[in-house]
């Protein structure tokens, strides 16, 4: 996307005239894309909105139905005469996998919180003077820690 529609709009139409966008900058995480596009002038603006952002950004497009060929949940191929009868067919399967997800990221969230609540706990008993990390070897501190029962973790 990034090279097919958004950097053409910085490049211009290649005949010297202005370009749609002046800047691209990039903002994304693990669980989302996200872009900044800044526009060149209020004027080229005006002229996407007039045609469309959903036409500027090719955000979407017509597909034909008329030849719904698609493999089933089993993995054999099969047609289907609607989309509505492929939604409903695959309901169940999306279902178990949407459910699959949550879990992982339930349990994902789960032990960034235990990973953050050891922190604080080791923190709070350095500052405090109930943990001395000082010219001890790490053995020792491991064995101490494990003992005050924190939650042994694997490096990133």
């Amino acid at each position: 996307y990034k090279e097919t529609v958004l950097e053409p709009l910085l490049q211009g139409d290649g005949k010297g005239g202005e370009t749609f966008a002046s800047d691209l900058r990039e903002h994304h995480t693990e669980q989302k894309v996200a872009f900044t596009l800044k526009v060149s002038s209020a004027a080229a603006l005006a002229e996407a909105e007039k045609k469309g952002l959903h036409k500027q950004f090719k955000l979407s497009t017509s597909l034909s139905t008329s030849n719904m060929t698609l493999f089933d949940e089993q993995g054999r191929i099969h047609k289907w005469e609607t989309p509505e009868r492929v939604l409903q067919d695959f309901y169940g399967l999306r279902l178990g996998l949407y459910n699959k997800r949550k879990l992982h990221l339930s349990e994902m969230l789960t032990q960034d919180w235990s990973k953050l609540h050891n922190k604080l706990r080791f923190v709070l008993a350095v500052v405090a003077g109930q943990l001395k990390i000082g010219g001890r070897k790490k053995a020792e501190l491991v064995l101490q820690l494990q003992e005050n029962g924190y939650a042994a973790f694997e490096p990133p």
